[in-house]
């Protein structure tokens, strides 16, 4: 298995329209990728310009089909220009 999180934040005026591009981007995830075993988007209650993701790919193939796919390319195209900084990706280890 392959985890990652990723943590970003937005601008504060973006934040409704950050919110529709996730839903529909995990949209795309759910319907397109049945290797993706876990993917879910967080928003910080106590600064909800700040979110973070966490993912789990079954293994290299579906991350492959993940980073490949037209949502995936249509989100960061769109998200990225919204950010305060660009996203921050950082690989997590499972334990149990």
């Amino acid at each position: 298995m392959i985890s990652y999180k990723v943590l970003y934040k937005v601008k504060k005026s973006e934040l409704a329209h950050v919110i529709s591009l996730v839903n529909e981007f995990i949209d795309g995830i759910r319907n397109n990728e049945p290797d993706t075993v876990f993917y879910h988007a967080f928003q910080d209650p106590q600064n909800p310009a700040n979110f973070m993701h966490v993912m789990t790919f079954k293994n290299k193939q579906a991350e492959e089909d993940h980073k490949n796919s037209s949502y995936r390319h249509k989100f960061r195209e769109e998200l990225y220009p919204l950010c305060v900084e660009e996203p921050v990706y950082e690989p997590l280890e499972l334990l149990r």
